[in-house]
């Protein structure tokens, strides 16, 4: 940095048509004028002014000429109360202050101090090492370098301090399948399981049936691992989203045993869509197909077996959703004073798991699933 440079106000900057190198000098100096104003003037008076002289104690006369207790005077005489040593200005370069000294500014010294008495005051903050004005003299220098130019100043610092802490690292979208590789299936879950193929426990998962199944193969929705029934599996994402997307409203039908024989007006309650908990909030469950059905023959035993009572009889619905929420049929039965034991899924449109066992696996065609699920092939 250059020393003895004058500060300069923006109607006294030449405006000539090339820049020299005391452009520089005199932008930095308008800066820091209107950046820090008080302390440029600060600085001016330090400078023109030297360190003070001690102050001379003060000295009074007595009746006869004399200074009061310099011998001359009478014997009794005292000082005055307000004759002190005398005091240097902190701005004496030459007057040392012991900061160690208990009642000097600054208190104890760090290193002799007890933890108690350490002096309490706003933390120093640490800095990058380089004061505002000149950061800004050498922002100002560089775009007076660039011509003028600010976006090619931008341009410039970013190639000085790489992209890498600048820019986001971008989201890498998954490469599609090809069209041979894609495979479907269904399944029929059996109670207990986990629709994932990750551990959880000592709960068995998707990875412990009979089929050895690609890794980019994942269950289209889930099955809580107290209900069982028909999963479908894929690699394909777009079925995935088909399926899932509430607005297309696909069917999905549940076998449901209940506790208890329920009467009209709780067949009428869930039929109309009862209000459940979902989360923290209410939901008001949309219209659906509810009616009674006798048990039936082809689904196998479950294992381990309901909870039956002798004297509480049990009754199979079938009830037929246009949505999925997070364990809607068991709370759907509650809610009417019926609690469900055992959940099905039966079916998903026209694909179904009627006359399957527990742990079976189907693969299907691809234009046959489609149409089986009413979805269109394109």
């Amino acid at each position: 940095m250059v020393e003895n440079r004058v500060s300069l106000s923006y109607e006294e900057v030449p405006r000539t048509k090339k820049r020299d190198s005391n452009d520089v000098l005199r932008l930095e100096d308008y800066l820091c004028s209107l950046i820090e104003p008080t302390t440029a003037m600060a600085k001016k008076k330090k400078k023109g002014k030297g360190p003070k002289s001690p102050k001379a104690p003060r000295v009074e006369k007595d009746s006869r000429g004399g200074a009061r207790g310099d011998g001359r005077g009478d014997k009794g005489a005292k000082f005055d109360k307000r004759d002190k040593a005398p005091k240097f200005d902190k701005r004496d370069k030459g007057a040392k202050f012991d900061k160690g000294e208990k009642g000097a500014k600054g208190g104890f010294e760090k290193s002799d101090a007890p933890d108690d008495k350490k002096p309490i005051g706003r933390q120093k903050r640490k800095t990058s090492g380089m004061r505002l004005n000149k950061t800004v003299a050498t922002a100002a220098e560089r775009i007076v370098a660039a011509g003028g130019d600010l976006e090619a100043e931008k341009a410039a610092k970013k190639q000085r301090k790489g992209t890498k802490f600048f820019k986001k690292k971008p989201f890498k979208k998954k490469p599609p399948i090809p069209e041979k590789d894609l495979r479907y299936y269904h399944v029929y879950k059996p109670y207990g399981m986990l629709s994932q193929f990750s551990k959880e426990g000592d709960h068995p998962t998707l990875a412990d049936l009979e089929l050895d199944f690609a890794k980019t193969i994942y269950p289209v929705g889930r099955l809580d691992r107290d209900s069982e029934g028909m999963l479908i599996m894929t690699n394909d994402r777009n079925l995935n989203t088909r399926v899932l997307e509430p607005t297309n409203r696909h069917e999905r039908e549940y076998l449901v045993q209940i506790e208890g024989e329920p009467n009209r007006d709780a067949l009428n309650k869930l039929t109309n869509g009862p209000e459940i908990k979902v989360g923290s909030k209410m939901h008001q469950c949309l219209p659906c197909k509810v009616k009674k059905i006798k048990a039936p023959t082809w689904l196998p035993d479950r294992n381990p077996p309901i909870r039956e009572r002798a004297n509480i009889p049990t009754c199979w619905l079938s009830i037929t959703l246009t949505e999925g929420k997070n364990r809607q049929v068991r709370k759907m039965t509650a809610s009417v004073g019926h609690p469900t034991l055992r959940l099905v899924r039966y079916r998903i449109e026209g694909v179904n798991i009627e006359n399957m066992v527990s742990g079976e696996i189907n693969e299907w065609d691809k234009a046959d699933l489609y149409k089986s699920l009413n979805i269109e092939l394109f």
